[in-house]
């Protein structure tokens, strides 16, 4: 079975998102750059606010220290802006615009999966190497370890290539047992 797709940067996000699942440190770094640092740099501001109100003397000195520490606070209230822009520039870096065609290219066999993405690479994987399959709605993610996989769109199965594939899948994976 052959399959041809572009991949996307939403078809990207998925992936990302489908892997947090399974990858913890992934999980950890984006709740620590989506949700701590920020809410963290809006307590410590407000801490800050409701202390100076509430004191007669001035808490907060103008001195370099409190301008490095509205830098820190800056930087943590824009961190999900930064995990989105390296989010967007690991996709650019696998997969640049003009340098090459995104196209990718897969043959799924009962020997194996052999992905070309044509002028660049070619590689071909074997069944026995594959340690774990993850599916949602948009994106099938194949793992050859733990931070090495493939990720196939959905879209690019049609409803009888999805089928035969886990018919494929079926006979050729085996879950390693840990």
């Amino acid at each position: 079975m052959k399959i041809e797709y572009t991949p996307t940067f939403s078809d990207f996000k998925q992936v990302v998102r489908l892997d947090r699942k399974v990858n913890v440190s992934s999980l950890v770094f984006h709740f620590g750059m989506t949700w701590f640092a920020p809410s963290t740099a809006v307590f410590l501001i407000l801490l800050i606010v409701v202390v100076s109100c509430l004191s007669a003397a001035p808490v907060v000195q103008l001195d370099s220290g409190f301008f490095a520490t509205l830098v820190m606070l800056a930087t943590c209230l824009l961190a999900p802006y930064f995990e989105k822009r390296i989010l967007r520039k690991k996709f650019q870096s696998m997969f640049p615009e003009n340098t090459i065609e995104r196209k990718v290219c897969a043959s799924i066999a009962e020997d194996g999966i052999q992905v070309e993405i044509p002028g660049v690479a070619e590689t071909k994987y074997q069944w026995g190497a594959v340690v774990n399959l993850l599916q949602n709605d948009c994106v099938l993610l194949i793992y050859f370890g733990k931070a090495r996989l493939l990720f196939f769109p959905i879209s690019a199965f049609t409803t009888t290539q999805l089928t035969e594939f886990n018919e494929i899948v079926a006979r050729n994976f085996v879950r390693k047992q840990k």
